[in-house]
């Protein structure tokens, strides 16, 4: 159950939980095109847990320039 922190944000409950929300209907390659930055630095990034989660992921998302370019990387080519 989540609870906010008024000490700790200006938001009200109801703010948060609507940007709770719209991240939570987000497709899985929608979630790609949104967290594409990060997802590019684990993609290129050392061998370990986050890595192989998202080689999981990957393979349940339906093909996208984000997914492409993730999987690229994964395999160790270089972005173009």
């Amino acid at each position: 159950m989540f609870e906010l922190d008024p000490a700790a944000s200006t938001c009200s409950k109801k703010e948060v939980e609507e940007i709770y929300d719209s991240f939570t209907e987000l497709s899985k390659e929608g979630f790609l095109h949104f967290d594409f930055h990060r997802l590019k630095q684990v993609a290129a990034g050392p061998p370990g847990p986050e890595r192989n989660s998202l080689k999981r992921f990957l393979a349940l998302c339906s093909s996208t320039p984000e997914k492409r370019i993730l999987e690229g990387l994964l395999a160790g080519r270089p972005m173009q």
